[in-house]
């Protein structure tokens, strides 16, 4: 996917009147204002499409304003992490949700909900990046190479999503490796 192909797409989210920043038009506009510091592409890595969680569960429950039918959520304790619980419950258990899917370390509540539970790597499994770059305000990297092979069944998420990509015929837009994703990520020449 293309990210004019990712606008168009995330155009289509829940509730777009309500939360302006929170998807498109307001990352459009994040867009825009940091291309100039991004090697002419702007912070599309920084910033990624999300949803308001809240609206999400609303919809699974009621279908409105479209059914959502799946979910697949990693890094997020959805019962811990949101106000209203027994809300969240009943969206995650709803037979309007056909599929809930997690990628997560440890059997946390969230996972004892889900269809399936898939082990990830913990940060010392997987070479690891987090940026800000909230222009001008606070600009850093964080890095770290893997201290150990992940143990058991564990992998980086990235597999996940590159498995699910690839199954779903995007074979051109995800390298082999998480560790070539970074070295492609990191090379200003790939920004070009």
């Amino acid at each position: 996917m293309n990210i004019q192909t990712g606008f168009q797409q995330s155009r289509r989210r829940n509730n777009l009147d309500r939360h302006k920043l929170w998807t498109w038009p307001g990352y459009e506009l994040i867009q825009r204002a940091s291309t100039p510091y991004w090697y002419g592409k702007g912070g599309v890595y920084t910033y990624a499409p999300a949803c308001h969680e809240p609206d999400v569960f609303r919809a699974i429950l009621t279908e409105k304003p479209y059914p959502i039918k799946a979910i697949i959520a990693g890094g997020n304790n959805a019962l811990l992490a949101y106000a209203n619980t027994r809300k969240v419950y009943q969206a995650l258990k709803s037979p309007h949700l056909e599929l809930f899917v997690i990628l997560e370390q440890w059997m946390i509540p969230t996972a004892m909900l889900a269809d399936y539970v898939f082990p990830v790597a913990t940060w010392l499994e997987m070479p690891v990046m987090h940026l800000s770059t909230l222009n001008g305000l606070a600009q850093y990297a964080a890095v770290g190479e893997r201290v150990i092979d992940p143990l058991y069944e564990r992998k980086a998420d990235y597999d996940f999503y590159r498995g699910l990509g690839l199954r779903l015929g995007q074979e051109g837009y995800w390298r082999d490796t998480l560790d070539e994703e970074w070295d492609f990520f990191l090379n200003p020449s790939s920004m070009n």
